[in-house]
């Protein structure tokens, strides 16, 4: 079997963009159920549904290394000048907006006013160094991280991989509640740095590898949707038995959970089983529609601009209801970068904007 089925990873990638506006737009409703908070269904439900899309970064993440190690096998770029080719196009593509929505994000929250006179190159770095344009922006600064990287774990075995998810589990949960049981600490690192996210940029290029190799029939599907239904309730009663007693959500709501990397690893397989299941009756790979192409085309372009517009949505009487909040917030991202796709000409502003390239 060759690369994963476009129609099956494009169907992915497309929805763990709308799992992260789910998530975005849970915050203000999981703040309900905070230590002394009144809670509520609603507060239930943007907590429930905002656990269950917790699979879309490490998807995200996984879906990077597989393309990227795809890619190179594919166009046989090997070395040194691979990795070059392989940095030149990633770096503009996703390194080009992260620059522009970073800058007009320090502009808009007034960072650039905060320091010092003369401080605007040292509030740019740090900006860049952790994300800290926008809220949503530290996924580009880890991963262009990986891409610098990348080109060690294009061979990764298998062994490595889960040395990486060990490191993983070591800096998050369960390794710093062991840590403190045994009296320790384990050092903090930041999510911004690529650190905690390398083991699914490191299996994304072992499954591309696989993949190349191996044919696989989805027989084991139904039983792997299963596991990943039980990972997923895990995720949700996990959350909901810390919740009451934090002041924030983001102590627990975190990525960097061992239920929440089984959980994504549950639901990535379960997804291949059936992409796999369904090519094999259809006789082949199969390829994305005209219209999940365009959509697929334009999700980053819904990730950078959808806090705006999730902070406009804050303003009407969206903002009062989770479920129609995250439907205003869905149809409005995708249609202005629907519209944005249509309209504009040339180059390098539709890269700046993640738009892909005519």
């Amino acid at each position: 079997m060759g690369p994963m089925d476009r129609r099956s990873g494009d169907s992915i990638r497309l929805l763990a963009t709308v799992a992260v506006l789910c998530i975005h737009a849970a915050g203000s409703f999981e703040g309900l159920l905070v230590e002394g908070g009144a809670g509520g269904g609603q507060g239930y439900l943007a907590a429930a549904v905002s656990q269950l899309s917790r699979f879309s970064v490490p998807v995200f993440m996984i879906l990077s290394g597989y393309g990227l190690a795809a890619s190179r096998l594919r166009r046989d770029e090997g070395g040194l000048a691979g990795a070059l080719a392989m940095w030149r196009r990633q770096f503009i593509r996703i390194g080009l907006p992260y620059l522009a929505f970073t800058v007009g994000g320090l502009i808009f929250l007034k960072r650039f006013d905060a320091g010092a006179p003369g401080s605007w190159p040292e509030t740019l770095f740090m900006g860049l160094l952790t994300g800290g344009g926008d809220y949503h922006l530290y996924f580009c600064a880890f991963l262009l991280q990986g891409y610098l990287v990348l080109p060690l774990l294009f061979r990764a075995s298998w062994t490595v991989v889960g040395a990486l998810f060990a490191v993983q589990l070591v800096l998050g949960r369960p390794g710093g509640e062991l840590a403190q049981a045994f009296g320790t600490s384990i050092p903090h690192v930041p999510a911004y740095w690529c650190v905690h996210w390398l083991g699914y940029l490191a299996l994304g290029c072992r499954l591309a590898r696989r993949d190349a190799e191996v044919t696989a029939d989805g027989r084991h599907r139904w039983a792997i949707t299963g596991l990943a239904a039980l990972a997923g309730g895990w995720c949700v009663a996990d959350y909901l038995a810390r919740i009451r007693g934090v002041p924030d959500p983001g102590w627990v709501s975190h990525f960097f959970r061992g239920c929440v990397m089984a959980y994504c690893l549950l639901f990535l397989a379960a997804w291949r089983a059936w992409g796999a299941w369904f090519a094999a009756r259809d006789g082949g790979p199969r390829k994305p529609g005209p219209t999940l192409a365009r959509l697929t085309g334009i999700s980053f372009t819904v990730y950078l601009i959808h806090p705006m517009v999730l902070r406009g949505l804050g303003l009407t009487p969206f903002a009062a209801w989770y479920p129609a909040l995250v439907i205003a917030l869905t149809l409005a991202s995708f249609a202005i970068s629907y519209a944005l796709d249509r309209v504009l000409p040339g180059r390098w502003l539709r890269l700046v904007l993640g738009l892909p390239a005519t």
